[in-house]
C-alpha cells in the first residue's frame, strides 16, 4: 500500500555484523512503504540491507545519515508522497531554497560566506570544466560537494584547492566576489583556471576592496595572464599576500620573466603588499632584474619567496645587495642553481641583511666551500636569525669548524634543518659541538645524514642537558640501532620539554624499543606528543603499546590545555579584576597627586601672599616712619609758629600797653587844656 507503512515496519530489526551495526528491513518492495524521515549508511555488498530513503516535499533522493533507533521508530508513522528523484531544468535547480533543496542534510557551517545558490552553480560549472555530458548534479556528489564547501569556505574566505576549476568556475567565482564584499581570502590553489579564468577573477578583484589574501598557486596561468593579473592587483590597496607560485603538479603556472615585468611597478606603488611568493616559475635573471628594480623603492614586503626560479649565484649578489635596504625579514631562495662559484661575494653581501630572520637554501648545489662561505658569513652577521635551512646540499662528510662558530654565535636561531647533507660523523659531531653552546634551540632537522650509534650520543647528550630548550627532533632515515634507542630512552625519561621525536626508517629492534616503552611508562609527567617509529624492526604489538601511549599523553596534553584553557580564563578574570583594582588605584593616585598638586598651589599661593604682606608691613612701616618724621617736622614748624606767636603776642601786648599809656596821657592832656602837649614825640615814642 503506497505511502504508509507496515505493522512489520513499525519496530525494524538490528544486526551485528562486520560493519558494526546494521539496520535490516523486511517486508519492503516499494520505495513509497519505507519510513519517511530517515535512511541507514548505504552497504552495498549486503543484499539484504535496505537504504532507507529519505521522502521529502521535493525529493525521493536517499540521503546518508546514520539513523537512531528511536528517531527510525518515532518516523515510521509518516507518511511522504513520491516524486522524481532530480530536477530536469537547471532553472528549477537553481531556484531551490535551502530547505527544499537535496543540500539540507549537511548543516549550514556558521558564517559561511556561500549560500545554497552559490553552490549548485558551482558545481554545476566544475561538471562543465571537467567535460561530463551530464552536468546536472547527482545527490551524492553534490552533498559531498557541500560537505567540502562548509568545511573550508567558512568565515570570509573562500577556499577550493585541487577542485578542477576551469573558465566556467571563473565567472562564478567572479560573480560571488562581486555580490559579497566582505571576502577577505580567496585560494584557488591547483586548478586549472589559465589566462582566461585569471583574467575574469582580475576584473572582480580590482573592484573588490576586502580581498587580503590570494592563492593562485598552479593554476596553469601564462605571461599573459599574470599582466593582466598583476595590473588588476597594482590598483588594488587591500591585498597584502599574492601566492602565483607553481606547486608539483601538472597545473603548474609558466609566467616566466615577461609575465614577472609588471611587478616593477606593482612594487613601486603598492604600499601594502607584505607576502609574495612566486617560486616554481622559471623568471631567470631577467625576471630577477624585475622584481629588484621594484624592491628599490619597496618598504613594505617582509617575506619573498623566489624558489625553484633557475637563478644563479651572480643574481644571488644583486638581490641580497638591494634586500639591506628594504624590510625583508623572510627569504626563500631554495632550489637555485646558485652554486659555489660566487659564494665569497654574495655571503659578505647576505652579512649586511640584518633585518633576515628565516633563510632558506636547500638545494642549492653547495658544497663545502659554498657552505663555509655562509657560516663564516652569518656568523659575524648582527642580526636575529632564527630559522636556517640547508636541506639537500653535499657536504661530502667533510666538514670544518665554521658551523660550530655559526651556531655558538647565532643566540637568537630557533629553528636549523640540515636534512640530507650527507654530513657523516664527522658533521654530526661538529653540529653537537656547537649546538652545546646554543640550547636555546627549539627544531632540529638532520634526517638522511647517515647517523649511527656510534654519532648519535652526541646528538642525545645536549637533551640531558639542563636549559636545553629543544621541542623538535628528526632523525628519520638514518642507521641508529638499539643502542641508540636506549640512549633515545633514557632522553625520554630524563627531558621535560622535547615533544615530537621522528626516528622512521632507522635499526631500532626489539631492544630498543622495550627501553621506549618502559620510559613512557616509568615518565609521570610526559609532554612527548609524537614519536614516529615506523620502517623500524620493532614488534607489532611493542609498537601499538607506544602509539597507545603516545595517544594517551596526547589526550593528557589537550585535557592539560583545556585545563589550561580555563585557569588562563581564570586568570584572566583575575587579571581583569587586577586591572580594574590597579585602575582604581592609578585613579586614586592621579587624585592624590592632583590634590597634592592643588595643595603645593596653595601653599605657593600662601607663600606669595605672605610675601607679599610682609612687604606691605614694610611699607606701611615705611609709610609710619615717613609719617612720624613729617609729623616731627610738623611739630617744629608748630613749635616755631607758637614761638613766633608768642614774640608777636607779647609785642602786641607791650604795643596795647603803651597805646593804652598814651591814650590816658592824651585824656590827661585834654581835660587839662593842653591839647597840643599830647602831640610831643616823647609821648608817642
Amino acid at each position: 500500500m503506497e505511502g504508509t507503512l507496515s505493522k512489520s515496519l513499525s519496530k525494524p530489526i538490528l544486526h551485528r555484523g562486520k560493519y558494526g551495526k546494521r539496520l535490516k528491513l523486511k517486508g519492503i518492495r516499494s520505495i513509497s512503504q519505507t519510513p519517511a524521515k530517515f535512511m541507514k549508511r548505504r552497504i552495498a555488498t549486503q543484499r539484504n540491507v535496505f537504504h532507507h530513503p529519505r521522502l521529502n516535499k521535493t525529493s525521493t533522493t536517499p540521503l546518508m545519515v546514520k539513523t537512531p533507533v528511536k528517531r527510525l521508530r518515532a518516523a515510521s508513522c509518516m507518511e511522504s508522497p513520491v516524486k522524481p528523484m532530480y530536477k530536469k531544468s537547471i532553472e528549477d535547480m537553481k531556484s531551490l531554497s535551502l530547505k527544499e533543496a537535496p543540500l539540507q542534510i549537511y548543516k549550514k557551517k556558521k558564517g559561511c560566506c556561500l549560500t545554497n545558490d552559490n553552490i549548485i552553480k558551482l558545481y554545476i560549472a566544475r561538471n562543465k570544466d571537467l567535460g561530463y555530458k551530464n552536468f546536472m548534479p547527482s545527490q551524492i556528489n553534490l552533498t559531498k560537494f557541500q560537505r567540502y564547501c562548509y568545511t573550508y569556505s567558512y568565515g570570509r574566505r573562500i577556499c577550493f584547492q585541487k577542485c578542477g576549476f576551469g573558465l566556467n568556475c571563473a565567472f562564478e567565482i567572479s560573480r560571488i566576489i562581486l555580490a559579497t564584499p566582505n571576502i577577505s581570502r580567496l585560494n584557488l590553489t591547483g586548478n586549472r583556471l589559465g589566462n582566461s579564468g585569471v583574467i575574469a577573477l582580475s576584473n572582480a578583484i580590482a573592484k573588490n576592496k576586502s580581498i587580503i589574501s590570494l592563492n593562485l598557486s598552479s593554476n596553469e596561468i601564462r605571461a599573459e595572464g599574470a599582466k593582466v593579473l598583476l595590473k588588476s592587483i597594482e590598483g588594488n590597496n587591500s591585498i597584502i599576500e599574492l601566492n602565483i607560485s607553481s606547486i608539483g603538479m601538472d597545473t603548474k603556472n609558466r609566467i616566466r620573466a615577461l609575465g614577472i615585468k609588471p611587478f616593477t611597478s606593482l612594487l613601486q606603488n603598492n604600499k601594502i603588499m607584505t607576502f609574495l611568493n612566486v617560486s616554481g616559475n622559471n623568471i631567470g635573471k631577467e625576471g630577477l632584474d624585475y622584481i629588484i628594480q621594484g624592491l628599490k623603492h619597496n618598504r613594505s614586503l617582509l617575506s619573498l619567496k623566489i624558489s625553484k626560479n633557475s637563478l644563479s649565484g651572480e643574481c644571488m649578489t644583486e638581490l641580497f645587495e638591494t634586500i639591506q635596504h628594504t624590510a625583508i625579514i623572510e627569504l626563500d631562495i631554495s632550489g637555485n642553481p646558485i652554486g659555489n662559484l660566487r659564494a665569497p661575494e654574495y655571503t659578505e653581501e647576505l652579512m649586511m641583511c640584518t633585518k633576515i630572520q628565516s633563510l632558506n637554501i636547500s638545494d642549492c648545489n653547495l658544497t663545502n666551500h659554498g657552505l663555509d662561505c655562509f657560516f663564516k658569513n652569518l656568523s659575524h652577521k648582527e642580526g636575529n636569525l632564527n630559522t636556517f635551512i640547508a636541506d639537500k646540499n653535499d657536504f661530502k662528510s667533510c666538514f670544518s669548524q665554521k658551523l660550530i662558530r655559526f651556531l655558538s654565535s647565532n643566540k637568537a636561531l630557533k629553528k636549523i634543518s640540515l636534512a640530507g647533507c650527507n654530513l657523516g660523523s664527522d658533521g654530526v659531531k661538529s653540529f653537537c659541538c656547537g649546538a652545546v653552546n646554543n640550547l636555546k634551540i627549539k627544531e632540529i632537522n638532520l634526517a638522511r645524514n647517515m647517523i649511527s650509534d656510534s654519532v648519535v650520543y652526541h646528538i642525545l647528550k645536549p637533551l640531558l642537558m639542563r636549559g636545553c630548550l629543544l621541542e623538535s627532533l628528526d632523525l628519520s632515515d638514518n642507521d641508529i640501532g638499539d643502542n641508540g634507542g636506549l640512549l633515545l630512552a633514557e632522553v625520554i625519561e630524563e627531558n621535560r620539554i622535547i615533544k615530537k621525536i621522528n626516528i622512521k626508517n632507522n635499526l631500532i629492534q626489539i631492544e630498543g624499543g622495550k627501553a621506549i616503552r618502559n620510559a613512557l611508562f616509568n615518565r609521570q609527567r610526559c609532554n612527548l606528543i609524537m614519536l614516529n617509529l615506523a620502517l623500524n624492526p620493532i614488534d607489532m604489538k611493542l609498537s601499538q603499546e607506544i602509539e597507545d601511549m603516545i595517544y594517551d599523553n596526547k589526550i593528557k596534553s589537550k585535557k592539560d590545555t583545556t585545563s589550561l584553557k580555563y585557569e588562563k580564563m581564570d586568570y584572566r578574570n583575575d587579571e581583569e579584576i587586577l586591572k580594574k583594582t590597579l585602575k582604581e588605584i592609578e585613579r586614586r593616585k592621579r587624585d592624590s597627586v592632583a590634590e597634592q598638586q592643588r595643595i603645593n598651589q596653595y601653599k605657593i599661593q600662601s607663600v606669595k601672599e605672605k610675601d607679599k604682606l610682609v612687604e606691605e608691613e614694610k611699607l606701611l612701616k615705611k609709610d609710619e616712619l615717613k609719617q612720624k618724621m613729617a609729623s616731627a617736622v610738623v611739630n617744629h614748624r608748630l613749635q616755631d609758629v607758637n614761638e613766633r606767636y608768642a614774640k608777636s603776642h607779647n609785642s602786641l601786648v607791650k604795643a596795647i600797653s603803651r597805646y593804652e599809656g598814651s591814650a590816658k596821657h592824651i585824656a590827661s592832656g585834654v581835660s587839662q587844656g593842653d591839647i597840643w602837649g599830647c602831640f610831643r614825640p616823647e609821648i608817642w615814642a
